[in-house]
């Protein structure tokens, strides 16, 4: 079993909700784009078809339909992940914390008393340790990680459906 280190650092996003962030950060940064800089077409000359400003509303009002689809489509992937990851990271915590306390218990430890003194010290041992290792770097680095991946798109999102619908 990977160890909670290795879950923390781990890409917490499937192939799937990568994918659905990819199209819903390239999707919403193309409405912020036509919204402020104006860029919707006025007409397609391949077709002859020339837009009203209100065929150009209808096409910023599509625009946030899709960019709405998206946004959906994100949060839903997104949030079975980030629960499988954090399921993953309490696993393995549990999983070494069990491993360690067998390992010393069994090397040394014969009375049930003895036992429980024995898991519960080395309990107190491993949280210490995840807390030098936390204020190390690596729950910062976990945590800009889970909002790059996770908050970043649903926020573009979210602007781009604002500014869209306005």
């Amino acid at each position: 079993m990977a160890t909670p280190s290795d879950i923390r650092l781990k890409d917490p996003l499937s192939d799937v909700t990568r994918k659905e962030r990819r199209t819903l950060l390239g999707v919403s940064a193309l409405g912020i784009v036509m919204v402020k800089t104006g860029l919707v077409p006025t007409k397609i000359s391949a077709l002859g078809i020339d837009f009203s400003p209100t065929d150009q509303k209808t096409i910023l009002q599509a625009v946030a339909v899709v960019v709405i689809y998206f946004l959906v489509a994100f949060i839903t992937y997104a949030a079975s992940d980030f629960l499988a990851w954090r399921h993953a990271l309490a696993l393995s915590v549990r999983e070494s914390m069990i491993n360690k306390a067998k390992e010393e218990a069994e090397a040394s430890i014969r009375s049930c008393r003895e036992i429980t003194d024995k898991v519960e010290e080395v309990f107190q041992r491993e949280f210490g340790r995840e807390m030098i290792l936390s204020r190390m770097g690596m729950r910062p680095v976990s945590t800009f990680r889970a909002l790059f991946e996770f908050a970043l798109p649903i926020l573009v999102g979210g602007l781009a459906v604002v500014l869209l619908l306005r």
